[in-house]
Parts: structure tokens; sequence; C-alpha cells
């Protein structure tokens, strides 16, 4: 790894804890997007990220349940690889927009109970978000078709 490539594993993973995620997840995170090679085993993984293989294996795992990355297996070969899970940017994207909804329903709730302009404003907002993100994905999706 050259140290550009590890000061961007170092950013994507301070990125992942400051959302709550665990340090590991994104260093293995960061790794898979870096490396020249799309798929990485573990016995890579704690090579180039020094961590032991408990915490490969638990970030990886933890990895693979939300849906971030999938292993594969190369014919012939007993080791499984890990890579970035095609569509998950538009994964996270779609739970933010989950998050928008409780946001905008627990507003609704305030203002059945002491309607208020801050309750009024949170809802409008929530409410738009909900509404333009289905546009935006539609929008990239496309955007990902042209050539």
């Amino acid at each position: 790894m050259t140290p550009e490539q590890e000061q961007f594993i170092e950013k994507t993973t301070q990125v992942i804890e400051q959302q709550g995620g665990q340090r590991i997840i994104g260093m293995i995170l960061g790794a898979l997007l870096i490396h020249e090679r799309s798929e990485l085993n573990a016995h890579e993984l704690q090579d180039i990220l020094h961590a032991s293989r408990a915490a490969i294996s638990q970030g990886c795992t933890t990895l693979e349940q939300i849906g971030f990355i999938e292993k594969v297996r190369r014919k012939g070969e007993r080791k499984s690889y890990y890579r970035i899970r095609e569509g998950m940017w538009e994964k996270i994207t779609l739970q933010g927009v989950q998050k928008f909804t409780v946001l905008r329903e627990t507003a609704e709730l305030g203002l059945k109970v002491a309607p208020n302009d801050r309750l009024q404003e949170m809802q409008g907002y929530f409410q738009y978000w909900e509404e333009a993100y289905p546009r935006i994905i539609h929008e990239w999706q496309q955007r990902k078709k042209q050539p």
C-alpha cells in the first residue's frame, strides 16, 4: 500500500466511526475500495490492515450482514474473497429514505399533540426528501446506463 492509499483507508475509517460504525468496518471498506484488485481474501486484508484474524472475520461478517460486501469463491480455490456488493451505494441511500420517513412520522405525531412551527418545518423538510430521493435515485440509475 502506498502512503496515499493508507491515508484513504484511514479517512474511510474515520467517516465510518463518525457514523457510529466500528473501526474495522471502515478499514475493510477502505481497503476494498482502494485496492487495485476488487476482491481480497481475509489473509490479504489482515496483511494490508495489520489487523487480527478475528477482527477481520468479525468486520467482514458485519459488512456481509448489512449488505455492503459479499463473499465470493473462485473456482478451484478454498479461500473466500470479499468484494463491495454491487448497488451498495443505492442501498445506503434507501436506508436514508427510511430514516426520513421515521422522522416525518415523528413530526406528524408531534403536530397532533402540540402543533408548532418547529414540528411543521421538520415534517415538511423530511416529506420533501422522501419525495425527492426516489427521483434522484432514478436519475442516478439512468445516468449509470449512459456510455
